[in-house]
């Protein structure tokens, strides 16, 4: 894995987190899936360099137990806290970030789907989630004026934004990284498959 790529992982709160569980798990059993989730994925990503984007004080005391550097944006909303993120990684000169959500249901291959996408220079690469829709991971060059547009339709917007920017992108096909943990159908999956 280059150095040159820094994981961004996005965790804003642990406190009554994913509300459209909130049908199906209590608060604090989404605080422990979100808990259970994010650990998995840092865990996933290994001698990857990484950096949790939060300006939560929970949060803040969450990765100093575990020994994970972070970031805080002071920006509103995820698309500025990850702009702040990739800011940081450029500064820091590292060539490429990845853009990685806590609540990947089974991350175990991040770590090579980073190093390839990261060894493709001025490429931005993707991998949607299940639905086609919105983006799971992402990998950027740092130095890109990449707009992000994490939301609905962000896998769409993210290839658009690479055109727009006259960068070739990478459209990864993942059976395992196309899983993230939002809805019951979601969960109910993610169970099945622990």
């Amino acid at each position: 894995m280059s150095d040159g790529c820094l994981a961004l992982v996005p965790l804003r709160s642990l406190r009554a987190p994913k509300t459209r569980l909130s049908t199906v798990l209590t608060p604090d059993e989404r605080t422990e899936l979100v808990v259970g989730l994010a650990d998995a994925v840092i865990g996933a990503l290994g001698p990857t360099p990484l950096v949790v984007l939060t300006d939560d004080d929970e949060v803040q005391a969450w990765c100093d137990e575990r020994g994970v550097d972070t970031v805080q944006p002071r920006r509103g909303g995820l698309n500025e806290a990850i702009t702040a993120g990739r800011d940081h990684a450029h500064a820091r000169g590292h060539t490429h970030i990845a853009v990685v959500p806590a609540d990947l249901a089974r991350p175990g291959d991040l770590v090579r789907v980073i190093s390839t996408a990261a060894a493709a220079t001025d490429t931005v690469s993707a991998v949607a989630d299940r639905h086609a829709d919105g983006t799971n991971v992402l990998i950027v060059p740092s130095a890109a004026a990449f707009r992000f547009a994490y939301g609905p339709g962000s896998f769409r917007a993210h290839r658009a934004e690479a055109e727009r920017l006259g960068l070739p992108f990478v459209d990864v096909r993942h059976d395992e990284l196309c899983w993230d943990v939002d809805t019951p159908d979601d969960l109910a999956w993610y169970r099945s498959h622990r």
